[in-house]
């Protein structure tokens, strides 16, 4: 979609933005409160959503975001930190993508081969089904674009399929934060690996820390 002064998106009965003015500062100050208001509408929408039953019941709003709230650019680690509680209650760690496979719960492993897509959908298809998938978990990706950071670089917040049969996510990818189909995904490169769950023995010390290798 072509965002221009004039392009809006609305949200949960709120027309947004998709700029933000440059006059006077109490018309930006406005437009902040605007931004804020949606976001926080669009995150209570989401929240239940996921209280329901049926897990093809996708909540009609794709900006999930934290940009009021200073979450930079492609931090897809504190993004799923951030909606795996604000939406879901899940207590996930402060860290990067690649260490969060030694703090979270690892819930499947993928068997399909590198990169077959078709064979990973239908596992996921089949842990909906059975169960064992639940809203909220993290799926963990391999980017090809970033060699060094293994064994995955990427993650974003399962949501579920929609009536369609496309499966549903949540994240932050380069600039974007919001929801995407996991077809998507698949067309930007990504790889996907595991499913990441909470972890109990973590949980009771889940607290900021100290250093910027840990977020």
């Amino acid at each position: 979609m072509k965002k221009t002064l004039l392009t809006t998106m609305l949200i949960a009965g709120l027309a947004f933005p998709a700029k933000a003015p440059e006059n006077s500062q109490k018309q930006r100050d406005k437009y902040t409160q605007t931004l804020i208001a949606a976001e926080q509408k669009a995150i209570e929408m989401e929240k239940y959503y996921a209280t329901t039953d049926s897990l093809n019941q996708i909540a009609p709003t794709n900006y999930i975001s934290y940009k009021t709230q200073k979450l930079m650019d492609a931090d897809c680690s504190q993004y799923v930190r951030r909606a795996g509680e604000d939406i879901f209650g899940l207590s996930y760690s402060w860290n990067h993508a690649e260490k969060r496979r030694e703090a979270e719960k690892i819930k499947y492993v993928f068997k399909s081969k590198a990169y077959d897509w078709d064979g990973k959908i239908a596992e996921l298809d089949s842990l909906v089904k059975n169960g064992e998938f639940k809203r909220g978990m993290i799926l963990a990706f391999y980017n090809p674009r970033n060699q060094e950071r293994k064994p995955y670089s990427h993650m974003e917040v399962g949501n579920g399929f929609d009536e369609n049969g496309e499966f549903w996510t949540m994240g932050n990818r380069g600039t974007y934060q919001g929801k995407s189909k996991l077809s998507k995904i698949r067309e930007e490169g990504y790889d996907l690996i595991e499913i990441l769950t909470e972890n109990p023995q973590f949980m009771a010390d889940n607290t900021p820390k100290s250093t910027n290798n840990d977020i």
